[in-house]
C-alpha cells in the first residue's frame, strides 16, 4: 500500500528535530532513531501510560 512521506519538525527534549513522517491509516508510531539515548516505559493496557525520558 503506497503512502505519503513528509519532512516534519517535532519538539524533542525541548529542541526541534527534523524527521520523516509516513502518512498511513494506522496507529502512530515513534521511530527508533528518535528514541535513541532515551528510556521508554509502557503500561501495556488499554489507555496505558507511555513515558519517554532522556537518559542522564
Amino acid at each position: 500500500m503506497p503512502f505519503d512521506v513528509y519532512d516534519v519538525t517535532v519538539l524533542w527534549d525541548g529542541r526541534p528535530v527534523r524527521v520523516e513522517a509516513d502518512a498511513a491509516d494506522a496507529t502512530p508510531l515513534v521511530g527508533m532513531r528518535l528514541l535513541d539515548s532515551h528510556n521508554l516505559n509502557i503500561d501495556v493496557e488499554d489507555g496505558g501510560r507511555v513515558v519517554v525520558q532522556a537518559k542522564d
